[in-house]
């Protein structure tokens, strides 16, 4: 057995021993938690979601803006009243061009301040992004707010408090753990802290304090669970072979393309008819995700049918119907309710703008949120987990195969009614 075999296995066991080790915290209850069952896991914009209604001073929790005070008070972000605004998703622009979307955004005229929070559970950080965050603070800064200048603050909310990469380097702003890997629970040292804090007080209501313990434990188990995992599969790397570890390392996202490819190009032209054509587009060398499929009729029909990803690393499948140009029967169809089931994305009926893909559905492959901690909204990430179940599982499999196929159908057909 190679090196790399012995090095795989080990990792195996290590994975296998510690997911055996949470099966048996599930069977005696100790992860029953309704945030679990919702799904929230790794979901930046559900975590977003529920922390924006704790700490908005009109949320259904009914304690005003005590959440915010201590919120605020933990982690040094300024002065807030009963009278702030908690935004979530909130995109802003600088000079006419798109700075991001805030994940929350604190602002309060009474008191002059204004907080944005960019939330990272899993993802990494996006192209300068606390940078740009970081001028439309600055823009905000030199504007009025009730006779003085608005005061900023910028958060940058992680599992363990790390740094950001993307902030200036003389910007101040805030690192946040939900965790501390240093002194875990530490009322001000984390958000389970704060969640701890303002479920200790007297005035709490019951049904409240229900609901942040739960979200307390629910983020505990997230953090510890990911640390417990990543520190046994450190310990096997670290006695096994290192270079096999990095020869792993450095061909995974290639091997994970090479099996996208097999899937879209040979088990899913399987199931079409004969005369289907299939052009691989997913490229190791370029940021090309996409594999086309081409009907019989060829070019004689509008508009071509991809599966496609996000980015190179498989993220969020989906298959979609490219235009390259405006075609007025495709929004007549839409309006006589001809098309179900399919999104029209950066294109609105309405306007003259016609969007490179105005018609999309996430391929789901049967999984839901939970089934996959890193899934992207528009569709299921194609990560190792992924590749596990597909070739493990043959119904799995199947229901890969059909959704494809059912999806490449249906858009054919539109095709065909649009010629």
């Amino acid at each position: 057995m190679s090196n790399l075999d012995t090095l795989l296995e080990n990792l195996a066991k290590a994975r296998s021993s510690i997911e055996s080790a949470m099966a048996d915290k599930r069977k005696r209850g100790e992860l029953f938690n309704v945030f679990e069952l919702c799904g929230v896991n790794h979901y930046e914009t559900m975590h977003s979601s529920i922390l924006a209604e704790f700490l908005s001073p009109s949320g259904l929790h009914g304690m005003g803006d005590y959440l915010l005070q201590q919120f605020a008070k933990c982690f040094v972000i300024g002065e807030y009243s009963n009278n702030a605004e908690v935004k979530t998703e909130l995109s802003e622009k600088i000079g006419g061009q798109s700075i991001g979307r805030f994940d929350i955004l604190i602002q309060d005229a009474s008191t002059g301040h204004i907080c944005i929070i960019e939330n990272k559970i899993h993802a990494g950080e996006q192209p300068e992004q606390l940078r740009r965050y970081g001028r439309w603070l600055d823009k905000k800064a030199k504007e009025s707010c009730n006779g003085k200048r608005w005061t900023v603050h910028l958060v940058f909310l992680t599992l363990d408090g790390h740094e950001s990469e993307t902030a200036e380097e003389n910007r101040k702003y805030v690192a946040i753990p939900y965790l501390s890997p240093k002194k875990q629970n530490e009322v001000g040292e984390d958000v389970i802290g704060w969640l701890k804090r303002c479920a200790d007080c007297e005035k709490m209501k019951p049904t409240v304090r229900n609901a942040l313990l739960q979200y307390s434990d629910h983020i505990k188990n997230i953090a510890t669970g990911e640390r417990e995992m990543s520190e046994q599969i450190c310990k096997v790397l670290q006695k096994g072979s290192m270079k096999s570890a990095q020869d792993a390392y450095e061909n995974f996202e290639r091997a994970c393309i090479d099996a996208a490819d097999k899937i879209l190009v040979d088990d899913v032209k399987k199931s079409l008819p004969s005369g289907w054509k299939v052009y691989k587009g997913c490229s190791w060398k370029r940021k090309e995700q996409g594999v086309l499929y081409v009907p019989p009729e060829g070019p004689s029909l509008k508009g071509q049918i991809y599966v496609i990803f996000d980015q190179t690393q498989l993220y969020g499948c989906e298959i979609v119907l490219f235009q390259e140009k405006k075609d007025e029967s495709l929004p007549i169809l839409i309006k006589k309710k001809e098309i179900t089931n399919w999104e029209k994305r950066g294109w609105n009926v309405d306007c003259e703008k016609w969007s490179e893909y105005p018609l999309w559905r996430p391929v789901r492959c049967g999984m839901k949120r939970s089934d996959n901690q890193n899934a992207f909204e528009y569709g299921t990430n194609w990560d190792g987990l992924f590749f596990d179940r597909y070739y493990n599982d043959e119904k799995f499999r199947k229901d890969v195969v059909d959704e494809i196929v059912q999806g490449i159908h249906e858009l054919y057909e539109i095709q065909k009614a649009l010629s």
